[in-house]
């Protein structure tokens, strides 16, 4: 973190490494799985784990969770865009904050499955899911499915290069897309 704190997610929850030693927190082992870790513009650390949403400031902890409108389970990806939004991919959807004190918008309430967020150069939010590529920008969103000889509509990953290649990880391999046009690499 800004601090030189290293972050770590356990089986059994939240522990720092403040220069020799591990600390966990919240004091004592909640039990709660951590899936994913995000440190925010503004210093706040987001933490993904399998009681919800938390974000931590200032030795403060804030659960965000069902009552908030998210998803029952905890997220699996954490991402901040450019415009200082925060997504959170659940694998029952999609949710998005606009503020650290704001309440969480349900972007998707399908069964998503999100392990990765991204932003293209041009700001475009990619959310790759087992229903495809979702492609977000001005709050309109558009799903792109591969083909695939099986019907599999997953995409695991996608990543934008410098030259604004998309790369696609798919259930048969690599493939590469250039202006919504779609080439099998591996």
């Amino acid at each position: 973190d800004r601090g030189g704190a290293i972050w770590v997610g356990t089986d059994w929850g939240l522990a720092r490494l403040d220069g020799t030693r591990f600390a966990s927190l919240p004091q004592g082992r909640d039990g709660a799985a951590v899936r994913c870790i995000f440190e925010d513009r503004e210093g706040n650390l987001w933490v993904g784990s399998d009681t919800g949403l938390t974000r931590y400031r200032d030795d403060l902890f804030t659960s965000l969770g069902r009552a908030e409108g998210l998803p029952d389970n905890g997220p699996t990806a954490l991402f901040q865009d450019r415009a200082g939004a925060v997504w959170a991919g659940y694998d029952d959807g999609l949710v998005m904050l606009k503020g650290a004190r704001s309440a969480a918008t349900r972007v998707s309430s399908a069964k998503l499955f999100v392990r990765h967020l991204h932003e293209t150069s041009g700001g475009e939010l990619l959310v790759p899911s087992r229903q495809g590529l979702i492609r977000i920008r001005d709050g309109h969103q558009t799903t792109f499915v591969a083909p695939d000889p099986q019907g599999r509509k997953t995409v695991f990953d996608a990543l934008e290069t410098p030259g604004k290649t998309l790369w696609l990880a798919l259930p048969n391999g690599l493939a590469r897309s250039e202006e919504r046009r779609v080439g099998k690499e591996c």
